[in-house]
């Protein structure tokens, strides 16, 4: 499905330049693809609508934004109306638009993917109609027509969130407002009357696709585990469906609890059930048939802080002394098992004493594909077989029989055992909540008086400078770990020696260098590591090839970019932590989305902006050679190859329409995939990493 996609979309509009540019709107907008999910797309999204408006004529006009405007509401928060209260979860928003008459207009809500799939499928009833139940709610006071100062400090409002693009606003120069008529249009629901022009034919939608980094399977496996009931032995059940910390206490859980984050920020996003397919199990509409599209692979970037000169920071003739983790070591250091910095060594050990620096291991939300790639890949695998764990926490029992038994949530029970703690109680019997040690609420850090777990600031009982910290979304993790967060380093937050990970980008790993006024880099915060010692970007970290030096991150600041990132063994299927990119859309394909993949992938293959390995090639050509192994989530597993009768246009629709799950699938070449089903008449599925 892909591939045909590819051929058919790369036939752009054209228009004739505008002699007067209507950059304010005034003649009305028409939205053209609004896309919710994963941060791993946000920036190449932007510059692939630059070019689609470039290419047909039209002014580029950008605004982005996040957090909350003068009046405390929400800039850019994500409803979901099919649970009372309307629930929303923040997002980081970029809009771009034409400058025409009416404008055309496209906008991406960074949330995480298995949110952004949520909410792609959430559909109530209006009537005797299916109508998306979830939605984008914008501050009202972001046109600027209420108040030229609705943003805190600042006569401009804009943010610029996405990488190498100054929000470019030739409406309001100087004070970067939305246009109203975009305002109003995006501050807009559907209630079955019409057809939004983003969606495809008789679909009431508000969202025209989501933004995943793993399989919309993968998405509803993590929030089924989420949404079941805690298990101290093999983690199948995470324990968000808990009455005690906001869930609805059922076995087969609709609602959960919201996941909080650590960092002092207020973030969170709430755990609620979904379908693919039939209708939704809590508003009963009927959810819309759906395709998901392959984009790319990227590599999970695992990357340390800096700070410490004593710990991860330590340099000997100028290079970095920690410059590799084994995959198992790195599954103990998420797990909470392995605390200090040269538990990463291969050069020595000291007997009888700890050595190194305690770790601080920033944890994404459960509910992030980059989590899910993470967990299935680095730390719940079937390595590590038949020993016993240590417990991280007093009370956890530890007999598991192997990592795939375990993952990153050992010992975080979100509703509290006695011994941790949450942020807040809504049973009345509820003696686990304590919002002043474990609070969630914007400006303030868990104080370290007790073991939290939601938010997660674990310390470990047994060294207590080791830590485990919970960050909600990429634009959190990073800064996080390299502790970068506002009032992070003062409070018990503070990660000098910490350890993260995140999908690969320019942009996502931005936070991790240092940077003069203007632009110029003065400084390395983090530095990433190899797996195994393969490096996830570079043939290797020292082969001359990365412009700020082996280890420390690349960078871009805008396109076309002189910094080549090959993805040397994400082809060649030797870097063990990766994933493909997707876009889950409408099974009649919205031409606005086809579009804006496929320039995504165009851009990505003239080396102007690396932040994907593209699946094909600018003429459709299949480029990617390797891939996971598919297994039985809610469907029948298809790794997508054994109709194929060519890797290059025209193919069957068939080719590379994949099913399934696949994180934390075995890597396999294509050609090995076609030879066992010529063998067999069997796929290579169902086979775990």
């Amino acid at each position: 499905m892909m591939k045909k996609l590819l051929v058919v979309a790369l036939a752009l509009f054209v228009a004739a330049p505008m002699a007067l540019a209507d950059n304010g709107c005034t003649g009305g907008a028409t939205a053209q693809a609004i896309i919710v999910g994963s941060s791993a797309q946000f920036n190449a999204g932007a510059y692939a609508v630059r070019k689609i408006i470039t290419d047909a004529g039209g002014t580029f006009n950008l605004f982005s934004v996040k957090g909350k405007d003068n009046a405390g509401t929400g800039a850019a928060n994500i409803v979901d109306h099919r649970i009372a209260g309307d629930p929303a979860d923040s997002a980081t928003l970029w809009v771009a638009w034409d400058g025409g008459s009416p404008c055309k207009f496209w906008a991406y809500y960074s949330t995480d993917s298995t949110v952004g799939v949520k909410d792609f499928y959430a559909y109530g009833k209006s009537g005797t109609k299916n109508v998306a139940f979830a939605y984008g709610s914008l501050s009202g006071l972001e046109d600027g027509v209420s108040t030229e100062t609705w943003c805190t400090g600042t006569a401009s409002c804009s943010q610029n969130k996405v990488f190498g693009i100054s929000d470019t606003n030739l409406w309001k120069s100087g004070h970067d407002d939305l246009p109203t008529s975009i305002l109003a249009a995006l501050n807009s629901h559907p209630d079955g009357t019409s057809v939004p022009p983003q969606c495809a034919s008789g679909v009431y939608c508000y969202f025209s696709a989501g933004a995943t980094d793993i399989r919309p399977e993968d998405a509803l496996y993590a929030t089924t585990r989420a949404l079941s009931n805690y298990d101290s032995k093999s983690l199948k059940g995470m324990g968000y469906n808990s009455a005690q910390c906001g869930g609805d206490g059922l076995a087969t859980s609709l609602v959960g609890c919201p996941i909080y984050s650590a960092m002092g920020t207020g973030a969170k996003f709430y755990v609620s059930k979904f379908k693919l397919t039939g209708a939704d199990p809590i508003a009963l509409g009927i959810v819309p048939q759906s395709v998901t599209l392959s984009i790319g692979a990227s590599p999970l970037v695992v990357f340390v802080n800096n700070q410490d000169a004593a710990g991860f920071g330590k340099k000997s003739g100028g290079n970095y002394v920690f410059k590799n983790i084994n995959k198992e070591v790195l599954s103990e250091v998420f797990q909470g098992n392995l605390t200090r910095t040269d538990d990463l060594l291969t050069t020595g050990a000291t007997a009888g004493a700890r050595s190194g620096k305690p770790i601080q291991v920033i944890l994404r939300e459960p509910l992030s594909g980059t989590y899910n790639a993470f967990e299935f890949t680095a730390v719940r695998t079937l390595g590590g077989s038949g020993r016993t764990i240590a417990a991280f926490k007093t009370g956890v029992a530890g007999n598991v029989q192997s990592n795939a038994w375990s993952g990153q949530e050992i010992g975080i029970n979100p509703a509290g055992d006695g011994s941790t703690f949450f942020n807040y109680c809504t049973s009345g019997s509820c003696t686990h909540g304590d919002a002043s040690a474990c609070p969630s609420a914007s400006g303030s850090f868990p104080t370290g008086a007790k073991q939290c777990v939601d938010p997660v600031w674990l310390s470990n009982p047994a060294d207590s400078g080791a830590l485990r910290i919970r960050a909600i979304g990429t634009g959190e993790e990073v800064p996080a770990v390299v502790n970068q967060i506002s009032g992070q380093s003062t409070h018990m937050s503070a990660a000098p020696n910490g350890i993260g990970y995140s999908f690969w980008s320019f942009g996502n790993m931005k936070p991790a260098v240092s940077f003069d006024s203007a632009n110029n880099v003065v400084g390395y915060l983090g530095h990433y590591l190899t797996v195994d010692g393969v490096d996830p970007l570079f043939d290797r970290p020292d082969d001359g090839t990365n412009d700020q030096g082996a280890y420390n991150m690349p960078v871009c600041l805008a396109a076309p970019c002189s910094q080549v990132i090959p993805f040397t063994h994400v082809n060649d299927g030797t870097y063990p932590l990766w994933s493909v990119l997707r876009l889950v859309t409408f099974k009649n394909v919205p031409a606005a989305v086809s579009t804006f993949v496929n320039t995504q992938i165009s851009q990505s293959n003239t080396d102007q902006l690396d932040e994907y390995q593209p699946l094909l090639d600018a003429s459709g050509n299949l480029q990617l050679f390797v891939f996971r192994s598919h297994f039985k989530n809610t469907n029948n597993p298809n790794n997508g190859h054994s109709t194929c009768t060519s890797f290059s246009p025209p193919t069957p629709s068939t080719c590379l329409a994949d099913a399934g799950g696949d994180a934390g699938g075995s890597v396999f070449t294509v050609q090995a995939d076609i030879d066992f089903f010529l063998n067999t008449g069997l796929q290579l599925v169902g086979v775990s990493q």
